[in-house]
């Protein structure tokens, strides 16, 4: 039993340093893939098989915690959706993944983590492995030439922006409340890293936000240091921002009309001219090159996007007479077009009013991206996947914001679960941030218990704020968003005297 108890502890702190990681591998490993499957599923399957285990020997059903209310309906919701999808193997799939990281996950963070030392270790292995994302992250920031590959163990620079958005706030808050001095300088000062690689506006606002919210509900003289350190932040933190391309990046990652995705530097922007030249044509190449070349006047890192550009001119000149050759002009900027997220967030919207029920039901469960190209304006820049499989045809290639990541999650759960799953899950995540308040309300909580329950408030508010503008449930975060509501209940428990 003891060993039992040990191995199970051991298999869910190396879920927790796995979890915030998108990367997977292909299920069948040979011909179509039915899904991918990451280090954390496996880890997870397994954790799962050792607590049944451990349950069934010492005959402890009746002790057994199930997960909240919330987190039963949400799964519940995703598998009837299996009934009424279009397209019911999708459906399947996406259940199970919801099966899996709201029912299983669940369980045994619930019950296998139970004291406060438990807990505690578990905060410092998930420290741990943000430290080594972070190093990650910030070895990409100053060797990618895109900024969309600053990203660390994620696909993409906006999962990792959700990710630091939940758990930055969530230390910081731990911070506050530690005793241990070493922990509490390292869990406080890794937001200024996170805060360095975090390339999306929206997630960058959202962690200044929730920092003062806990500097805020801490101590006016912490309130205090924080805004001053905000407006240094914000005054000197733009200078900070060397790589060229990344700071674009921000201002593209909310803008509604965009010239290009800025977020190459020179250099980048060159080597990808070729590939526009060869899958796009001259024309997309051309406007391309000129966003870069207003952008950045001059810059010796365009060059030879430029020589590309006009070997490929002198190529097709050669054939034409002289008064209809072609002459390289860089100075002609491309209309703007619509940035891909409000694009995708207008056909989800009328997806979603267009669901069945009055809306209270929905495609089902992992139909939203199949059923959202219905809806698309028609003639509309993302009318279409083009040949390469992007969202954007091939006349506008590289010239709108084509983000990955960036859908509104809220959208996503009225198109797929209709009215009621957008509803649960608000629920779920908000019964989160009621049990935090009221672990800060009682008079017999410890302080490590204060500075979980008000790190797990700041990171479950981010969470309701950045839905708008990135998913959560998603393979990398999801576990985390879950590990911050058994954060939340362990604290609300604590407090109250319950085991």
């Amino acid at each position: 039993m003891k060993s039992l108890e040990t191995l199970l502890h051991f298999l869910l702190l190396a879920l927790i340093f796995i979890m915030p990681c998108q990367w997977g591998f292909p299920f069948p490993p040979t011909g179509k893939a039915i899904l991918y499957v990451s280090g954390a599923d496996i880890l997870l399957g397994i954790a799962f098989l050792v607590w049944l285990a451990l349950v069934a020997l010492s005959r402890g059903w009746k002790q057994v915690r199930l997960p909240p209310i919330p987190l039963l309906a949400f799964t519940g919701l995703a598998l009837l959706s299996c009934l009424y999808a279009q397209e019911r193997k999708m459906a399947v799939k996406e259940a199970v993944q919801t099966l899996e990281l709201f029912l299983v996950a669940g369980l045994v963070f619930a019950n296998g983590f139970r004291t406060a030392r438990d807990w505690h270790r578990a905060r410092l292995v998930l420290a741990a492995s943000t430290t080594l994302i972070l190093l990650l992250a910030l070895i990409q920031y100053f060797t990618e030439p895109h900024a969309f590959r600053v990203r660390g163990s994620f696909d993409d620079k906006n999962a990792l922006a959700t990710y630091l958005a939940l758990v930055l706030p969530f230390f910081l808050g731990c911070a506050l409340g530690e005793t241990q001095t070493a922990s509490r300088w390292w869990w406080g000062l890794l937001i200024l890293p996170g805060l360095y690689v975090t390339l999306s506006l929206p997630a960058l606002a959202v962690i200044f936000a929730a920092a003062l919210l806990v500097l805020a509900v801490h101590s006016p003289k912490a309130l205090a240091m924080g805004c001053a350190a905000a407006l240094l932040l914000l005054a000197w933190g733009p200078r900070l921002l060397l790589r060229p391309g990344h700071s674009e990046t921000l201002g593209v990652s909310v803008a509604f009309f965009v010239r290009g995705n800025a977020a190459y530097t020179p250099q980048g922007a060159s080597q990808q001219v070729g590939v526009i030249l060869e899958e796009a044509g001259y024309d997309a190449a051309r406007d391309f090159l000129s966003v870069y070349e207003d952008l950045y006047p001059g810059h010796p890192g365009l060059e030879p996007g430029r020589k590309r550009l006009q070997a490929y001119l002198d190529g097709k000149n050669r054939e034409l007479p002289e008064e209809e050759r072609w002459s390289l002009d860089l100075t002609t900027q491309p209309r703007p077009l619509p940035n891909s997220r409000y694009v995708r967030w207008h056909a989800a919207c009328q997806m979603a009013r267009s669901n069945r029920a009055w809306g209270l039901v929905g495609v089902g469960a992992g139909n939203f991206q199949k059923s959202v190209n219905e809806h698309y304006e028609a003639g509309g820049p993302l009318r279409k996947p083009d040949p390469q499989n992007r969202g954007g045809a091939a006349d506008t290639f590289g010239l709108t914001s084509n983000e990955p990541n960036s859908f509104n999650q809220y959208l996503v759960l009225a198109g797929e679960l209709g009215i009621p799953g957008l509803l649960v899950y608000l629920w779920m995540v908000m019964e989160g941030c009621g049990r935090a308040l009221s672990s800060l309300g009682a008079k017999a909580a410890s302080d490590g218990d204060r500075g979980v329950a008000l790190g797990s408030l700041a990171a479950l508010l981010s969470a309701l704020a950045i839905g708008l503008f990135h998913p959560l449930i998603v393979r990398g975060v999801g576990l985390t968003l879950l590990f911050l509501l058994s954060a939340s209940r362990h604290s609300s428990e604590a407090t109250a005297g319950s085991p």
